[in-house]
């Protein structure tokens, strides 16, 4: 893939991450406010329940990223995995990352 086009696919996956985070949360979070969260540092981890091919992760780790977490992505869409094999993980603001979840689970699931 060649580096302009690399760029573009990122571009686009930042597009989408903003369109669905604005989706989920258009006015913010109101569970993360009163759960005190925003004061907080946390993580999160996406694993594999069952054997499976992976997709979405991509997406999912952008979304993560544009609000805030230092990502790891373990495997990539299409990877076969085993029951319990790690998708991503991430490191970052509590309230940022919990922002996040739903929008960046649905994407895996």
């Amino acid at each position: 893939m060649s580096e302009d086009s690399r760029s573009r696919l990122f571009e686009r996956l930042d597009n989408l991450a903003d369109a669905f985070l604005t989706e989920d949360a258009p006015g913010g979070d109101l569970t993360t406010e009163s759960l005190g969260l925003c004061v907080r540092r946390g993580h999160i981890g996406f694993s594999a329940r069952t054997a499976m091919t992976v997709a979405g992760v991509e997406l999912a780790a952008v979304m993560l990223s544009r609000c805030g977490a230092a990502v790891t992505l373990h495997r990539r869409s299409g990877d076969r995995v085993e029951a319990g094999a790690a998708l991503l993980s991430g490191k970052g603001d509590a309230a940022e990352l919990h922002l996040a979840w739903k929008a960046s689970q649905t994407m895996v699931e």
